[in-house]
């Protein structure tokens, strides 16, 4: 059969089905990854970097599973290298030991995430591009430990060959916490603000002089991200350096303290003015750029700061929003006990219903319908219809 070369490169550790040695996987060595997707090939990772190559055409799909160890994330996926005459291949990937939706009448909803990826995207890390996928359960940032199944495939005459690069490195430190308040806004003159405040002593304080110190860590600073369920995504990264302002302030006393000042904000080194970590007392981030779009409503938003290998995140949700609308965004008293860890943003609440059939060319739609009755009670139903289109061009999933 013919193969397509795709070199996946992982860090991990695991065994299922075919187990191969950790660090690689070369079809032309090991031999054809699993054509069944109940029973994929079990490939071992290990912390670091590993290779899986493997060659795929019409009627030959790749199914593999993959653990990521207690302790480890799936940081990133990177398309090393991709050589066909077809531009477009696909891989999805679900949670679990085996690959439970099958090649036709595939329900999307109960992908983890799925891409159509490209030559345009050698080089980059494709992991939040996957979990992008339209309709799929989705998902942003590294994945925690745990058990993946890959699906990858190309439908059309011509194979083609991939290389991927599972990243696997130290998880962080989690720990959610409660928050006093979070606002996103823009004015009419187009000033934008962003404000999160936090008093929950129990937020990851980096100790001084530690890797996780932003100011003076390896490699130091902070990022923040904003994880919004209706607006996208936003992350800021604060560089490192103690010094005057733009830079960190550190204080070694009774309460550690560490403050970064970025006076010219939203200008200067990033658009975030100040930040503030006093160690049981204040987790504090001011900005004066949102960096998500206000055109509409946020629906839930995350908040998550990370120094080094802490992460300390609060969860703004319904319960807590004061004001979701055009150009604002205010929430009060976000609770530690509505996110088990700090992986990934809010959770989507969405039905979907997928249906497939096989047509000559590689066009893809998908059709959402979303209906709110209220009465006494009141009812939302949403609902996403994609429809699968098996092309020459491997496009799958639509």
């Amino acid at each position: 059969m013919v193969r397509a070369t795709f070199t996946l490169l992982t860090l991990l550790g695991l065994s299922y089905a075919s187990v191969a040695n950790a660090d690689n996987w070369d079809e032309g060595i090991d031999g054809d990854l699993s054509n069944n997707r109940l029973v994929p090939t079990v490939i071992s990772l290990d912390p670091g970097s590993n290779t899986i190559t493997a060659t795929s055409v019409a009627g030959d799909p790749e199914y593999y599973a993959v653990n990521v160890p207690p302790g480890y994330e799936l940081s990133a996926l990177t398309l090393v290298s991709y050589a066909s005459l077809d531009p477009i291949s696909f891989v999805a990937v679900q949670n679990g030991t085996t690959f439970t939706e099958p090649a036709t009448g595939t329900n999307v909803s109960q992908l983890l995430g799925w891409l159509h990826f490209t030559p345009s995207l050698v080089g980059t890390d494709i992991l939040d591009d996957i979990g992008n996928g339209g309709g799929a359960i989705g998902f942003t940032g590294p994945q925690p430990a745990g058990d993946y199944t890959f699906w990858s495939q190309q439908t059309g005459a011509n194979a083609s060959t991939y290389t991927f690069d599972l990243q696997v490195t130290v998880a962080p430190t989690d720990q959610p916490i409660g928050a006093i308040k979070l606002i996103i806004k823009i004015a009419a003159s187009g000033k934008e603000k962003l404000v999160f405040v936090s008093k929950d002593p129990a937020f990851l304080f980096p100790p001084l002089g530690s890797d996780d110190d932003p100011a003076n860590g390896s490699p130091g600073g902070a990022i923040i991200d904003l994880l919004t369920r209706d607006g996208g995504n936003a992350t800021f990264t604060v560089p490192p350096g103690e010094s005057p302002a733009p830079g960190w302030k550190v204080k070694d006393g009774v309460v550690d303290l560490y403050k970064y000042i970025n006076k010219d904000a939203p200008g200067g080194p990033v658009p975030i003015k100040v930040v503030v970590l006093k160690d049981t007392k204040v987790l504090k981030v001011v900005g004066k750029e949102t960096g998500v779009p206000l055109a509409g409503t946020l629906g839930d938003v995350v908040v998550r700061i990370t120094t080094g290998t802490t992460r300390s995140c609060a969860r703004f949700d319904a319960a807590t929003i004061l004001k979701d609308e055009p150009g604002k965004f205010i929430a009060k008293g976000a609770v530690a006990a509505s996110l088990a860890d700090c992986a990934s943003g809010p959770p989507t609440t969405s039905t979907s219903t997928t249906t497939s059939s096989t047509t000559s060319t590689s066009t893809s739609s998908t059709t959402s319908t979303s209906t709110s009755t209220s009465s006494t009670t009141s009812t939302s139903t949403s609902s996403t219809t994609s429809t699968t289109l098996g092309s020459p061009s491997g496009a799958f999933v639509g």
